[in-house]
């Protein structure tokens, strides 16, 4: 399977708007696609954003460029 080049460009514009918004909005994606989730941390990475990756379970990851989420619960809501 492959990425869908929307989702890509949706990513893209996102990403774009978070960098250039210097107010408190944050960018984030939850993703079961592995390949999907390889390709954006490769793509912030790139990018130099500092982001966080959170693993919910059953395969699936929240990607977040909220670095403050809960140290006791990961950010999953289940504190």
């Amino acid at each position: 399977m492959r990425i869908n080049p929307e989702w890509i460009e949706d990513v893209k514009t996102g990403v774009g708007n978070y960098l250039s918004d210097s107010g408190g909005m944050h960018f984030e994606r939850v993703l079961r696609f592995n390949r999907a989730t390889q390709w954006l941390v490769e793509y912030l990475t790139v990018k130099g954003v500092a982001f966080k990756v959170i693993n919910l379970g059953a395969g699936v990851k929240r990607i977040t460029t909220d670095t403050s989420v809960c140290p006791k619960c990961n950010g999953t809501g289940k504190c």
